[in-house]
């Protein structure tokens, strides 16, 4: 979908406290449009939707990087598969798993490494034993105590593979679809309000669905969560462990630098006593950072033990504080805030940012009259900076426009509790730069890179979870009110973060509702639309579904639009479970041809974004589109995907786009018999009556034709109508 240009806002724009001017270009930026586009017809975005299926994947991609970011700023781990979408960059690959069915993922790479680094404390094994045998055990340990991490151990001798499920969808319609053949699965934290939930008669059902599998379940729960069935206490474990923390740094030392160059480490009077002193309390991340902090100061050839003592010491308020004052330089202090903002993007880009926000912050000096005679040497200032900062640099991938993986380094500090302190110090003790503090939040979040943009939106949220009222009536609802797209979508993002602040909930689920009855500001009623995620997090699907079929009976093209993101957003997170083809079809079916459309369009954009990267055993790793895959998992959902094929392919002014995507979908299938065979039986189900079988009999027949071919797919195809 094409964007629109930045433009100031009209004047039904709250006026912000602070002058914060529209976006400028500077030197090195890119040129944002000055004029309006043309306005739109359903049909002109037919054919983006089709021309965006030849880079699939930006919504997963856009969800993925909201999760990395929301831990980037210390908050849970990510409940959701990371996937290497368009324009993103994480510093972990996928990893799919066989038969991926929505609501499993893969664990990243590091989190299975880092278990080889895994110290068993006190009484472990026994523990294994105990459990050994059980296809759900329920873990339950007081915060920060290493549940995660014992979870991982626990399944890790006897699993083929592991793997996390969405905390988001619970447990209640778990089945053998989305586990994995003799998987080890872990449901991380799950919520207070789910666990009362629970009973054992749901348990049980699970247990025999496990067994199937040759599967196993950890769940974890913090101390003092409660179970309203006394029958689920058999299956709770309290884990009360005894961490050796001294061990952990020797371990994960080792894990970091091999044998050979910890022993050089630990050798280091200096480094005894610090490992003695800082290790000894606290919980095992503690011990871990310690770790971590001394690897990187022997590879960097600095001061073990004077390095880690200065870094671990920023976690002091007061040394945090005399830390960043002390922070040599503009540059330095501004590379400082892109990090926290920005970090897990790659270094240049964060690097861009920094010195964006140096110029917006540096203050203006007069020309001087004559030139220097000589001019200074550059001064290599990456290594330096980063050293004072306490980040690094990371090898990771980035997905191009192009489908390819790229090589590169994405920066992050090396303490995860630092980027919420520096973005919540400078924005409390700057005032001075607030102002334009907050222009270069906005050039940021009309960044190129869709991740960047979803990484200033998950740091604009954090702000407003702090300072709601203000954030809101400065930035987000500026954002809200603007003609960029981009700007609305950074602005629907921010608000489900500060959601999410038990004591926000209300007053951001208030104004989400207001802005989607504001029937004179289609730009307001858009954004409600996009931030789908503050209902559907506080009351559940049917109640966001509910708003956002409200908001699509709806002529303006804008509205429209951002409801089809979000119920696509919606099908990427919920997956096989989401009722999606039986809402669209209502509204496909009803009077309202406003809906129609939206419901038209909704469907195109899904069929052309969605992917599933899936191993397909003897076929090897595959990427299905994702509602194939869906309708591959359940015969409703196949029969609901089916038909609404059937309208696409007849409906007026966007059957052309709609065969495209088709097309798409059949060069996808071409090398994999088994994703050919799914494609087959839908678009069997879907020829129900002779136009629609004559449309796909001529599409199939075009698909063996031309560079792009794919002939298997059609032949398959047309031999299936045939047999009709």
């Amino acid at each position: 979908m094409s964007e629109e240009a930045s433009s100031p806002a009209g004047d039904d724009q709250p006026k912000p406290v602070d002058k914060v001017d529209p976006p400028a270009q500077a030197a090195g930026e890119s040129p944002v449009a000055a004029v309006d586009e043309p306005a739109r017809k359903a049909d002109n975005i037919g054919r983006e939707y089709s021309a965006r299926a030849a880079q699939p994947g930006m919504t997963g991609g856009r969800l993925d990087t909201e999760r990395d970011a929301w831990q980037s700023f210390g908050h849970s781990a990510v409940n959701g598969g990371t996937a290497i979408g368009r324009d993103q960059h994480n510093t972990y690959t996928i990893q799919p798993g066989a038969a991926d069915a929505d609501r499993r993922f893969s664990l990243p790479a590091p989190d299975i490494d880092e278990i080889t680094a895994y110290v068993d404390p006190a009484g472990f094994e026994q523990l294994l034993k105990a459990v050994q045998d059980e296809r759900v055990v329920i873990l339950r340990a007081a915060r920060d105590q290493g549940k995660y991490a014992a979870a991982r151990r626990l399944l890790l001798s006897d699993s083929r593979g592991l793997f996390g499920l969405r905390t988001e969808a619970g447990l209640s319609g778990l089945s053998g679809v989305h586990l994995a053949e003799g998987g080890g699965h872990i449901l991380a934290d799950l919520p207070v309000a789910a666990a009362k939930e629970l009973t054992m008669a749901l348990l049980t059902e699970l247990r025999s669905v496990l067994e199937s599998r040759q599967a196993r379940l950890v769940i974890t729960v913090t101390a003092g969560c409660q179970f309203a069935d006394p029958g689920i206490s058999e299956l709770v474990v309290n884990f009360a462990a005894a961490h050796d923390r001294v061990a952990i740094v020797h371990c994960r030392l080792t894990w970091r630098l091999g044998e050979a160059d910890t022993a050089t480490v630990l050798a280091d009077p200096e480094v005894e006593d610090l490992v003695g002193t800082l290790a000894g309390e606290g919980p095992p991340r503690e011990a871990m950072l310690v770790a971590d902090l001394l690897a990187r100061a022997f590879r960097e050839r600095r001061p073990l033990a004077a390095s880690v003592r200065e870094a671990v010491a920023l976690r002091g308020e007061e040394k945090f504080e005399d830390w960043f004052e002390s922070l040599p330089d503009l540059p330095t202090q501004c590379l400082a805030v892109a990090v926290a903002v920005l970090g897990g993007e790659p270094y240049e880009t964060v690097s861009s940012a920094a010195t964006l926000l140096q110029r917006r912050l540096e203050p203006e000096t007069p020309r001087e009259d004559t030139e220097p005679s000589r001019l200074a040497p550059l001064r290599a200032v990456k290594r330096t900076r980063l050293r004072t900062l306490y980040a690094r640099v990371e090898p990771s991938k980035v997905g191009t426009r192009h489908g390819a993986d790229a090589p590169t380094e994405v920066v992050r500090y090396v303490d995860p509790a630092v980027p919420k302190r520096v973005l919540l110090y400078f924005w409390a003790e700057y005032d001075a730069a607030r102002p334009q503090f907050l222009n270069w939040l906005r050039r940021c979040a009309t960044h190129d890179m869709d991740s960047a943009r979803v990484r200033v939106a998950v740091a604009t949220g954090i702000l407003a979870s702090r300072v709601f009222d203000y954030v809101r009536a400065n930035v987000i609802s500026p954002w809200a009110h603007d003609a960029d797209a981009r700007l609305r979508h950074a602005a629907a993002q921010a608000l489900r973060v500060a959601a999410r602040e038990p004591g926000l909930r209300e007053a951001v689920r208030d104004l989400v509702r207001t802005w989607s009855r504001e029937e004179d500001n289609p730009r307001l009623r858009a954004t409600a639309a996009l931030a789908w995620g503050v209902e559907f997090d506080a009351a559940g699907i049917a109640a966001s579904l509910s708003i956002l079929a409200e908001l699509s009976d709806t002529e303006d093209l804008e509205v429209v639009l951002a409801v089809c993101d979000a119920i696509t957003e919606m099908w990427e997170f919920e997956g096989v479970s989401l009722e999606a083809p039986e809402l669209l079809l209502s509204w496909i079916r009803g009077r309202s041809t406003h809906r129609r459309t939206a419901a038209r369009l909704a469907f195109m954009l899904a069929s052309a974004d969605l992917i599933r990267d899936i191993d397909a055993g003897s076929e090897g790793p595959a990427t299905w589109p994702g509602l194939l895959h869906i309708a591959a998992l359940d015969p409703v959902r196949q029969r609901e995907i089916a038909e609404l094929w059937r309208d696409a392919l007849t409906a007026p002014g966007l059957h052309h786009s709609a065969k495209d995507i088709l097309a798409t979908w059949a060069r996808q299938t071409e090398r994999f018999p088994t994703m050919r065979r799914c494609l087959v039986r839908l678009l069997t189900e879907a020829a129900a009556d002779d136009r629609t079988k004559k449309i796909i009999r001529l599409e199939a027949g075009r698909w063996s034709q031309g560079p792009r071919s794919a002939p298997l797919c059609s032949a398959e195809v047309l031999q299936a109508l045939a047999a009709q």
